[in-house]
């Protein structure tokens, strides 16, 4: 999956602009709400988030002593 690739078709968030806002600090579903309104329209994205989310987030801890 490219980091282009739309995940939330509803508020137009690539998979890159939430690995991103995870980066930058948004370690919460809700914070990723409240960032990026992804998940807040139909609803149908939010296991995409969450997967990608728990992805990133092994990454960043894998990265700390």
């Amino acid at each position: 999956m490219s980091d282009d690739d739309l995940i939330c078709i509803c508020m137009t968030v690539s998979r890159g602009e939430i690995k991103e806002a995870i980066r930058k600090g948004s370690r919460t579903i809700d914070a990723l709400k409240a960032t990026l309104y992804c998940c807040t329209g139909c609803g149908t994205c939010e296991g995409r988030v969450v997967a990608i989310l728990e992805e990133e987030l092994k990454k960043v801890s894998s990265c700390t002593p």
